[in-house]
C-alpha cells in the first residue's frame, strides 16, 4: 500500500476536518499520516524529514507559502531519494496563484479523483542563489514566481499583516500600502543575452502565471517547458 503524507498549514482552522475528509477518500487504498506545520520553515523541516523517512505522494495543504517551503524541503534530499515523490497541493491559503495556474480545487475529492487517476505532470523548478536576511550565501528554489522588490515587499506585508477579512483584502492592502512607501531601488540585471542597470520598482521570474492573489503577471508561462 502506497503512502501519502499531508503537510498542513499549522494556523489553518478546517485541520481537523481536513484530515478527516483526507482519511474517508485516501485510506482504504492508501496510507495516510498528517504533519502539522508549527512555525515560519515548518513545512521545509517537516518535508525533508518526510522524504528522507520514505513516501509515495507528498500533500502540501495551504497556499503558495507552504508549497514553496515544502519544495525547498524536498530539495535538501538527495535526488536518489526524492526522484520518485510525487508532490500534490490542496489550495487552501490566501493566494493560491500556484494552484490557478494548475487549475486545482480546494475539494479533497479532486485532489483524491487526481492521484486516483495518475494525473501527473513534471514541473520545472527554478534555482536561486542569494543572500538571506542576515546577509549570508543561500540558495532557494521556486516553482511559482520569485521576485524583487515591490512584489516581494507585498508578500512580506501579506505574511505579516491581518488576514481578518480574507486574503483578497490582504492583498489589496498590502499592495496599497507597498505602493505609497516603497523606493525603487538600484539593481543590475545580467542574463547570457541581457544586460540592465538602473532603478526598478520589480523584477519577476515567472515560472507560473499569477502571483498577488490573481494578477496574471505571465500569462503564457508554461510550468513544465524547461525554461
Amino acid at each position: 500500500m502506497k503512502k501519502i503524507s499531508f503537510i498542513l498549514h499549522g494556523k489553518h482552522l478546517r485541520k481537523k476536518s481536513i484530515q478527516y475528509l483526507a482519511e474517508k477518500y485516501f485510506s482504504k487504498n492508501y496510507y495516510t499520516e498528517f504533519f502539522i506545520t508549527k512555525s515560519a520553515k515548518s513545512a521545509e523541516e517537516l518535508s525533508e524529514k518526510i522524504v528522507r523517512s520514505n513516501t509515495d505522494y507528498l500533500i502540501a495543504v495551504g497556499g503558495d507559502g507552504t508549497i514553496h517551503e515544502v519544495i525547498n524541503g524536498i530539495m535538501k534530499v538527495p535526488k536518489n531519494e526524492r526522484e520518485n515523490l510525487i508532490v500534490g497541493l490542496l489550495p487552501l491559503g490566501s493566494g493560491n496563484d500556484f494552484a490557478r495556474t494548475l487549475n486545482l480545487t480546494s475539494k479533497i475529492f479532486d485532489l483524491y479523483q487526481l492521484i486516483s487517476n495518475d494525473k501527473i505532470i513534471d514541473l520545472d523548478i527554478g534555482k536561486i542563489f542569494h543572500k538571506d536576511l542576515v546577509g549570508k550565501e543561500a540558495t532557494s528554489y521556486f516553482v511559482n514566481i520569485a521576485g524583487v522588490g515591490l512584489d516581494a515587499e507585498v508578500a512580506k506585508r501579506v505574511n505579516e499583516g491581518n488576514k481578518t477579512y480574507g486574503p483578497n483584502f490582504a492583498f489589496f492592502s498590502a499592495t496599497l500600502k507597498s505602493f505609497i512607501k516603497y523606493k525603487k531601488k538600484r539593481l543590475k540585471v545580467t542574463s547570457e543575452n541581457y544586460f540592465y542597470e538602473g532603478d526598478v520598482l520589480l523584477i519577476t521570474f515567472a515560472n507560473a502565471k499569477y502571483f498577488g492573489s490573481g494578477l496574471g503577471i505571465s500569462p503564457h508561462a508554461k510550468i513544465n517547458d524547461g525554461k
